[in-house]
């Protein structure tokens, strides 16, 4: 084969290559079908639209702020990213039942004068949209975008004039539980309790020093991350003694991470109870943000836990996935180990009676739990606890001792703790067999000692 001929021959494949590839990028029949029956066949996605105003009887601004969106007009807040997104969505699958063609004068349609008109803006271009009249026998409503008029479904009319309150953000806390960094709530002005995350605890540190129940802390986050502002219903408010929030009923303030800092305080009530509730909605305000609002009145409900109640149960801070190694020395001697796998083997004594389950030993001991003892026994207890509990793992160990006071049930001190918890019976009495049917044959754990006696 000749050169030019091999020169030729690639020329036109690669002529064939760039309309193949041209082609694909093309619409198919389909979907140029489907794109002449959209309103807003060029509105782009929704991270290139930089601003949305609409002028006239209802005006709003809001604006792009990176990912999220702030609204300016008719009052500098922030906006319900989500709500924009919708509404932005709304106007890119808005289908024309019909262009309506000229020279229909706009007077006609009711576009010559519009209640208000859309403008969407994006680098590099933008649109407007206004609602117009509705069309003979409920045909639909008279839009108009740009210099171009379309009849389009009556709903159609609803999305444009959604009230502003709509596109605020109706978040309370608007951050999520792991932003959380410490939490102090007042009744009235006093603070009642104070709670600090420790890397992967949490602590009490008012009314009293203690390791925090994570559970009872992420209730009560729960309860204030995900409630939603119910109404907004003063902007800039002059006086605060109209809302009860001159004198609170309580407040909770959360530091967060990265320095920032965010509070709620709750007024007084703003409604009768809903019918089927037996709370009424409450006036509150959020710093940093320009309106009173109203809350669900559950809201002051999450606050009625005394402080006690946030305190821990756990004999052991750590999780029982994180543990590695498990040591119990006193009334019984033996040592549990976890395996590439995950799965828990005894390593002293060397070998389990036959029918044995090391894992059930190693779960039971790590998941004990307690109340908080009213009363402590005498402090040489400690010397000689009945049995010991090493819990160790990746950066971590941390130990338990268990002792029984003469006339009373079994107790458990944790490590680092200045409290004594009373053990679940129940779960001692699990654990306790556990541990014996790890023991060699015959061996049993008394009653009255937990000690350990050979047959």
């Amino acid at each position: 084969m000749k050169r030019s001929t091999v020169i030729l021959l690639v020329l036109v494949l690669a002529a064939a290559a760039v309309i193949f590839f041209w082609e694909r990028k093309q619409p198919g029949t389909e979907e140029r079908a489907r794109r002449k029956q959209l309103l807003l066949p060029d509105l782009p996605e929704d991270d290139a639209v930089t601003r949305l105003t609409r002028s006239g009887a209802d005006p709003l601004t809001l604006v792009r702020i990176g990912e999220d969106w702030r609204l300016e007009e008719p009052v500098r807040d922030e906006a319900d990213r989500y709500a924009v997104e919708a509404f932005l969505e709304k106007l890119r699958e808005a289908k024309t039942i019909r262009p309506v063609e000229p020279p229909v004068p706009w007077e006609d349609l009711g576009l010559d004068r519009p209640e208000i008109t859309w403008t969407i803006q994006w680098e590099g271009g933008s649109t407007t949209i206004a609602p117009g009249i509705e069309a003979p026998l409920g045909a639909g409503v008279y839009v108009k975008v740009d210099d171009a008029a379309h009849l389009l479904g009556s709903g159609f009319r609803g999305t444009l004039l959604r009230p502003g309150a709509d596109f605020r953000s109706k978040d309370l806390v608007p951050v999520g539980n792991d932003r959380v960094r410490s939490i102090t709530v007042f009744k009235g002005r006093d603070p009642y309790l104070t709670a600090e995350r420790m890397g992967d605890a949490w602590r009490i540190r008012h009314p009293y020093e203690d390791l925090a129940d994570p559970s009872a802390i992420e209730r009560f986050l729960d309860a204030w991350c995900l409630a939603s502002i119910t109404g907004f219903v003063d902007d800039a408010p002059e006086d605060l003694s109209a809302y009860g929030l001159d004198a609170p009923q309580a407040a909770v303030s959360f530091s967060l991470e990265g320095g920032d800092s965010l509070s709620v305080t709750l007024g007084k009530a703003a409604s009768p109870p809903r019918e089927g509730r037996e709370v009424p909605s409450l006036y509150a305000l959020i710093s940093g943000r320009p309106s009173v609002i109203t809350v669900d009145g559950e809201t002051l409900e999450s606050l009625d836990p005394p402080p006690v109640t946030y305190r821990s149960s756990q004999v052991f801070r750590h999780a029982s996935y994180d543990v590695e190694r498990l040591v119990v020395s006193g009334a019984a001697e033996l040592s549990l180990v976890r395996d590439d796998v995950g799965a828990w083997n005894l390593a002293v004594p060397s070998q389990a009676p036959e029918g044995a389950d090391p894992a059930a030993a190693a779960h039971a001991l790590l998941s004990l739990r307690g109340s908080v003892s009213e009363s402590e026994p005498p402090p040489d207890a400690l010397e000689a606890p009945d049995w010991v509990l090493r819990a160790s793992g990746e950066g971590f160990e941390e130990e338990a001792r268990l002792l029984t006071p003469a006339d009373g049930p079994y107790l458990a001190r944790p490590d680092g703790r200045s409290v004594f918890l009373v053990l679940d019976g129940e779960a001692w009495r699990t654990a306790r067999a556990a541990v014996t049917a790890l023991l060699q044959p015959g061996s049993e754990v008394t009653e009255t000692t937990g000690e350990t006696k050979a047959p």
